[in-house]
């Protein structure tokens, strides 16, 4: 069950472009044709008229490096995903060692990768992520399950947030 909402979950965050440009991965993969075959027509136009041999040089590189970075699926989540899943597993089976232990390690995660989350999210983002993961901590701590899986959805939904955008 959970398996299947964090595969819904992850159906819906689009595909981010290296330019910038977030689309649908259906659109993504057009533009990466798209790209194929651009580059192509440029690397035979160019071949074609000729030109200075530098000039070729710097082109086909800018043309190789368009085509190799043309789309890229959404990454990191899945390391927050995973830690959250393994959470909320240990809270369905009420076992308060592996639940503690799965909190702290999303902590652990949380800080690591929080310039990553900077980058990419805004601040009322990732500082309410950190709120949320101090209050699942403290939810934790008193053994609250009611707290700790409200916490463990708002973070969900922030983390979505962050990497869909």
């Amino acid at each position: 069950m959970i398996i299947n909402k964090r595969k819904e979950m992850m159906d819906r965050i689009k595909i981010k472009i290296s330019s910038g440009m977030i689309l649908s991965s259906f659109h993504a993969f057009y533009y990466g044709i798209f790209l194929y075959y651009w580059a192509i027509i440029c690397i035979i136009f160019i071949l074609v008229l000729g030109g200075h041999i530098l000039q070729r040089y710097i082109v086909l590189n800018i043309l190789l490096l368009l085509f190799l970075s043309g789309c890229g699926d959404v990454v990191g989540s899945n390391l927050f995903f995973n830690q959250m899943d393994q959470l909320e597993e240990a809270l369905d089976r009420s076992d308060w060692d592996q639940i503690e232990r799965h909190a702290y390690k999303f902590n652990e995660i949380y800080k690591t990768n929080k310039w990553k989350l900077q980058l990419i999210g805004d601040e009322g983002e990732y500082e309410g992520l950190n709120e949320s993961i101090q209050k699942m901590i403290a939810g934790v701590k008193e053994e609250d399950i009611t707290n700790v899986r409200l916490e463990l959805a708002s973070a969900r939904s922030l983390i979505a947030d962050i990497y869909s955008l």
